[in-house]
């Protein structure tokens, strides 16, 4: 019912009911709840550079007010409800439960996920100001409210299958590993590369610096804008990239809704494939700014025959390692370079007041 302060270790093995708002304080010594905690109240925890743990669940019975937990250590955190969950930036909080709360989210922290996680608000934000580590699916429905994340996942361990759930703004301000990525409804604003091992899927979204859009599949399926220059490339070195088709299996498909999703933006540039990829056409394409089409490594090959492709917004250049076969192309500027292949245009034309054919030799 009031507020309690040691300098050592506070343990609650039996289950805790707020009667009142509550304030916990050690000096740099561990606060461990070994069952549940609830009650109507508001709950901050200050704990020096001590761990925090919550063994069971909180609010399960009833809602905790706002939970604040302030911790240069670890913080373990099982099943929450809560009115607002806030965490203070030092330390590490580990996720191992759901997390529901009326109000915001904000994990000032780092976070690592140690089970599959779902964190929902009532139309209310969250907000992840740090990193995101763990091999484990993370869900985020945040309503109407916003939904923001800092660096998510790294090179050498890509978390699970991020979902972000939100009608509002979604804001990726720092890079993202993982093994899929998919927004809803809203915006979402990329701000830096999204890496997945599988796929992406995004609604609108906003792209004003230099992205890398990195999967085995893509699915663009609401408008993009912003004047950035972007980059698409599959996650595997190999596997073939398909353009104006349909979608199938074990191809990257950018099918003529993908790439219609970059007809309305002010993009500086639009680069597709990177490594040694097969491209080729299953359909006509059209792009809206300057665009590369590059396979420069290996066995790299682009073969656009059987359909046009066109780029009503500037250059159009087409780079290969190996050989490069074209149909119909129409852009204000055609550039085709093999680098030890050969070039051959007889399965169309080309329209344009600039065009240029190069096969090099190191």
């Amino acid at each position: 019912n009031g507020n309690i302060t040691t300098s050592g270790t506070q343990t609650f093995n039996d289950a805790v009911t707020l009667t009142n708002a509550v304030q916990l304080d050690t000096t740099n010594s561990a606060i461990a709840f070994g069952s549940t905690v609830n009650g109507t109240q508001n709950l901050t925890l200050n704990s020096g550079t001590a761990n925090i743990t919550f063994a069971g669940t909180v609010g399960g019975t009833t809602a905790l007010g706002n939970l604040v937990v302030n911790s240069g250590g670890t913080t373990q955190l099982n099943s929450i409800n809560a009115a607002n969950l806030t965490t203070n930036a030092s330390g590490t909080t580990e996720l191992n439960g759901n997390v529901t709360t009326s109000g915001t989210q904000t994990y000032n922290d780092a976070v690592t996920l140690t089970n599959a996680v779902t964190a929902r608000t009532t139309n209310s934000n969250i907000v992840f100001n740090s990193s995101i580590n763990g091999n484990q699916n993370l869900t985020l429905t945040a309503g109407t409210g916003n939904i923001s994340l800092g660096i998510v996942g790294n090179s050498t361990q890509f978390i699970g299958d991020l979902i972000l759930n939100s009608s509002g703004i979604k804001t990726i301000s720092n890079k993202v590993f993982a093994r899929t990525f998919t927004t809803s409804a809203g915006t979402t604003i990329v701000n830096d590369n999204i890496n997945t091992v599988n796929g992406i899927s995004l609604g609108d979204f906003v792209i004003n610096s230099n992205v890398t859009l990195t999967a085995n599949e893509l699915d663009f399926l609401g408008n993009g804008s912003g004047n950035g220059n972007v980059v698409i490339a599959p996650f595997s070195s190999t596997i073939a990239i398909a353009l104006g088709g349909t979608d199938t299996t074990n191809t990257l498909n950018l099918t003529a809704t993908d790439l219609a999703a970059f007809a309305g933006g002010t993009f500086s540039s639009l680069t597709i494939g990177n490594s040694e990829n097969s491209i080729s056409l299953a359909g006509n394409a059209s792009f809206a700014q300057p665009t590369l089409i590059q396979s420069p490594l290996n066995s790299g090959t682009i073969n656009t025959s059987g359909f046009d492709l066109t780029n009503t917004g500037g250059s159009l250049t087409l780079l290969a390692n190996q050989n490069i076969t074209t149909g119909n192309i129409t852009a204000s500027s055609i550039n085709l370079t093999s680098n030890t292949g050969t070039i051959n245009t007889s399965n169309g034309t080309l329209n344009s007041i600039d065009c240029a054919l190069y096969r090099d030799w190191e």
